[in-house]
């Protein structure tokens, strides 16, 4: 079995490498460790091989020696930023080229010329942002292996299997939902699955009046409210309406007419508020986040532990799961009905979405479950993942250092993402290059520099030797590449991209490790997950929504992410799970989990780091990643160490608690927009404590501080 494994693996890189432009003498570094060997480009990853030293084994008393080739596989879409650092002229330093990759992996290649470094350099532009259409990535050409081959990850969601576990069905309408079929052609909502299900008394004739004049829906559900017996399905003491955003937020989208509920019309319901920033912040708090890891690839430092704190990204996490936790009560001990939205539902809205199903049902946290809400929540209800996730890269992520004209240095286009190149990380790569001797043929290193466990190959092993090189240079990039201009899609718009899904498994993960015994899938999981979603190597996260998927064929054309998972079950099991068993009696066996408050940590697994080099010792930790103690010898700033409540307001159509918008404002509203400062912290813990969430934390909104000055720039982040 082995041994057809292996002829498999040689066959899989053989097919890749034939057709590879290959550069000899290349040496790797990463981890403040280097090896030398062979580089090789082929039309959709980066490989470099090399030979790490003979072990010797004994068999038999008797020593062999046995070596492996070892490579490191780079998918283009996964790289996040790559710059050319030219020989400098009064530096004896090699031109080298340092990728920042998605999941984490920070390289550098030195080359022993400057030609051949921009010719690699302009090549892995060429196959990673000019492709022009998403029909030129990986997935489309990718082609399985055993045991991967037999699996078939396309049907393993059932649309309407899935809400007929919820109880759900077309011929069953009595229990108050029913499934429409509206949207087979996708013409009632083009970013919504072809299935949905509403409330049984909803006829589809409604359905449509009110998809053609959705701004008109307070005024019509506010002529219901005024009967005298309103009829409204579902109505309970406590139905709760979350907003997502925060309450300035709120209000600057209202401007341009994506605003929030007038209570007045929704007399049966509370709103809240939630702290949750939008994209252009999560984006901005992991590249801060990032940059603490900036020099992974020319030494072994430890991350900067303030720049960790001040990134903000665990303060973000523990807000999700906050604002999780907050449904998974109204839910499950207020029996409430839950409506959940922010500006567009598709960021946000998925992510509180899907957490707190987790924390509800048993089911997705199982592997199955947690597949199907994936296809459902994420997939199904059109979270634009390659608005989001940018597959098809940006010039801008892309830089040239050293390139001199008139003595000046004319790198670093703005890219949004700082590409590592300042005084401090050039002073740092050159005494590293200078201490090591980059072209010292002797220099060895540890046999596993480039394995990383299998998780950057894309079969989870070290491939075969057997590898036929060709004469050539990086000089030929993909002629290919460029597509007519009517199959071009929109390039990449680096400021709509943003780790939306990467936060929510973030903040699974946590769940997971705060409930080790509660999931039948591990850490693993949700780390290769993460991977695939920008490996390009499987057709399941192209394209913005389920329609875009239907219409170009991706299921017929490329290969499911769950064949991945599926074939190799046994490898993403946790060996801690209690078996999914539920008694609501028996401690820790309850049917909902909720999130543990203050326990938020950083994943990191996920940065490729030690748990020792991210996270503090076990002692009582704060959002911002560190220890009460270790906040009073770092200076960081104090907004990231106070636990902050992501609840910012509560509104009914009698009164308003916290920071609330006013209704219908205009943007002319803005500098009236100041809440009343006294007492707002002791009034939303008020709200809470009516909401059925129990104590509320002691600081409350940060509206009634804020000039509207302020507001005005939170305003402009939001409306970017």
């Amino acid at each position: 079995m082995t041994k057809k494994r292996d002829e498999q693996r040689s066959l899989f890189a053989q097919q890749f490498l034939k057709q590879a432009i290959i550069v000899d003498d290349v040496k790797l570094v990463r981890r403040g460790e280097q090896v030398e060997g062979t580089l090789h480009l082929t039309p959709h990853h980066l490989i470099f091989c090399h030979t790490p030293p003979p072990v010797i084994e004994e068999y038999n008393g008797h020593g062999s020696q046995r070596t492996k080739p070892r490579e490191l596989w780079i998918t283009y879409p996964i790289i996040q930023t790559c710059t050319l650092r030219l020989t400098h002229p009064a530096s004896h330093h090699p031109s080298s080229i340092r990728l920042r990759c998605r999941d984490f992996t920070f390289v550098c290649f030195c080359f022993s010329n400057e030609k051949q470094a921009r010719d690699v350099y302009d090549s892995i532009k060429a196959w990673t942002c000019k492709l022009g259409r998403v029909e030129k990535l990986y997935a489309f050409t990718y082609l399985p292996l055993s045991p991967e081959k037999e699996v078939n990850g396309w049907d393993f969601y059932d649309a309407r299997k899935e809400w007929e576990r919820l109880g759900i069905s077309e011929k069953d309408s009595e229990k108050g939902w029913r499934i429409t079929k509206i949207n087979t052609d996708y013409g009632f909502s083009p970013t919504y699955p072809a299935l949905l299900v509403v409330p049984s008394a909803i006829s589809d004739n409604t359905l449509n009046y009110a998809g053609r004049y959705r701004t008109l829906e307070d005024q019509m559900i506010s002529r219901t409210s005024s009967e005298e017996n309103p009829k409204v399905y579902g109505a309970q003491q406590h139905n709760l309406i979350v907003d997502a955003r925060p309450t300035v937020n709120a209000l600057a989208m209202q401007a341009v007419g994506l605003g929030s509920e007038n209570m007045d019309n929704y007399r049966f319901a509370t709103k809240v508020y939630l702290g949750i920033d939008n994209i252009h912040v999560m984006r901005d708090s992991l590249n801060k986040a990032i940059e603490a890891l900036k020099d992974s690839d020319v030494t072994s430092i430890p991350p900067n532990r303030e720049a960790l704190a001040k990134s903000g990204w665990i303060k973000h996490i523990a807000n999700l799961l906050d604002g999780a936790g907050l449904i998974a009560r109204q839910v499950a001990l207020q029996h409430s009905h839950v409506l959940i939205h922010c500006s567009d539902g598709w960021d946000r809205t998925s992510q509180l979405s899907a957490l707190s199903q987790i924390c509800l049902d048993p089911y997705y946290r199982t592997l199955d479950g947690f597949i199907v809400l994936v296809e459902k929540d994420w997939l199904s209800f059109g979270h634009m993942f390659n608005h989001r996730s940018g597959f098809l890269s940006s010039e801008k992520w892309f830089s040239i250092e050293n390139e001199r004209i008139g003595g000046n240095d004319t790198h670093n286009q703005r890219t949004g993402l700082s590409t590592g190149s300042s005084g401090a990380g050039h002073a740092l790569e050159n005494a590293f290059l200078s201490a090591k001797g980059f072209f010292n043929k002797d220099n060895n290193s540890r046999e596993s520099f480039v394995e990383s466990d299998g998780e950057l190959q894309p079969y989870d092993q070290s491939p075969s030797s057997n590898i036929a090189k060709k004469p050539s240079t990086a000089t030929k990039a993909a002629k290919d590449s460029t597509p007519s201009e009517k199959t071009l899609h929109p390039p990449t718009k680096v400021k709509e991209t943003s780790p939306i899904f990467h936060q929510f498994l973030d903040a699974t993960y946590q769940l997971l490790h705060q409930h080790p015994t509660r999931f039948e899938f591990n850490e693993r999981f949700l780390r290769r997950l993460l991977y695939h979603l920008y490996s390009c190597q499987y057709g399941t996260f192209l394209y913005n929504n389920e329609r875009e998927r239907v219409e170009h064929n991706v299921r017929q054309r490329t290969r499911s992410v769950w064949d991945y998972f599926l074939s190799r079950r046994e490898m993403f099991l946790n060996a801690n799970w209690d078996g999914g068993e539920v008694d609501d009696n028996v401690r820790g066996k309850e049917r909902l989990i909720l999130p543990k408050d203050g326990q938020c940590r950083w994943w990191s697994e996920v940065f490729g780091r030690e748990d020792r080099e991210m996270n503090p010792t076990p002692t009582s930790t704060s959002h911002g990643g560190i220890s009460n103690q270790q906040a009073n010898d770092v200076p960081v700033e104090q907004s990231e160490l106070v636990p902050t409540s992501v609840l910012t307001g509560v509104e009914t159509s009698e009164l308003s608690v916290g920071a609330v918008p006013p209704v219908h404002a205009s943007s002319e509203a803005l500098n009236g927009v100041i809440a009343k400062d006294r007492g707002v912290g002791a009034q939303l813990t008020v709200g809470m404590k009516g909401l059925g969430i129990g104590k509320g934390k002691q600081k409350g909104s940060g509206m009634g501080t804020k000039s509207p000055t302020g507001l005005a720039r939170e305003m402009e982040v939001e409306m970017q």
